[in-house]
């Protein structure tokens, strides 16, 4: 492939990335990507369910459509994985605790806005972060509440989870139907009223994200 433009001159969303995250990740440890996210995230969080489709763990077999086969992705890095809600609601947590599985400087890196662009009118690149879709997601970021998330499709299944870090909160949706924007759309209003419990209004009206 070529580069279409000079590094840095913009950024859209490309799985590409997280594939080359992946051999990255292979070569540097000397085992399988699937292995090394088992042994180094998903095993000392205790989310046993998690895993790539290389190291599937069949006590937790997937769910299916009727007779339809099982969804099982082989692709690597930039999906693959099938987890359980409280699993996926374990791995938001590492970004609300001091732990050994994600570095401090880690964590406060992959949370800055990584996107550039240079369409006026785009606001969404511009709120990548390091994995995640968003780290401005509306209505948080309008409201001075750092939101990150990120969303995940198959044909059959959506999901979507939300952490709020200066809130101690993490939310997951997972659904089979509609899209992954949907189960943002749910955990952002599940996470709203939450917010409201505690006596935390959030202004819900519309504005631009500041560049």
């Amino acid at each position: 492939q070529r580069l279409k433009a000079d590094p840095g001159a913009y950024s859209v969303y490309c799985n590409d990335g997280f594939t080359l995250a992946e051999m990255v990740v292979a070569k540097v440890s000397g085992m399988p990507f699937g292995q090394f996210c088992r042994e180094y995230i998903t095993e000392p969080i205790g989310a046993r369910s998690t895993r790539t489709s290389t190291t599937a763990n069949p006590e937790y077999p997937l769910i299916q459509e009727k007779k339809k086969v099982p969804e099982y992705f082989y692709l690597q890095g930039c999906g693959g994985f099938t987890t359980t809600m409280i699993d996926l609601c374990k791995f938001g947590n590492l970004f609300l605790t001091k732990n050994d599985v994600i570095s401090g400087e880690s964590k406060a890196e992959m949370s800055k806005r990584q996107g550039v662009t240079f369409l006026e009118e785009d606001t969404a690149s511009i709120c990548y972060g390091l994995g995640w879709d968003n780290v401005h997601m509306f209505p948080f970021g309008q409201n001075g509440i750092q939101a990150l998330v990120k969303g995940g499709d198959t044909l059959r299944y959506h999901a979507g989870l939300i952490v709020l870090p200066e809130h101690d909160m993490a939310v997951a949706v997972l659904s089979s139907g509609g899209v992954s924007t949907y189960n943002q759309l749910a955990g952002a209003r599940i996470l709203v009223d939450a917010l409201a419990q505690r006596g935390i209004t959030v202004d819900e009206s519309w504005s631009l994200p500041e560049a």
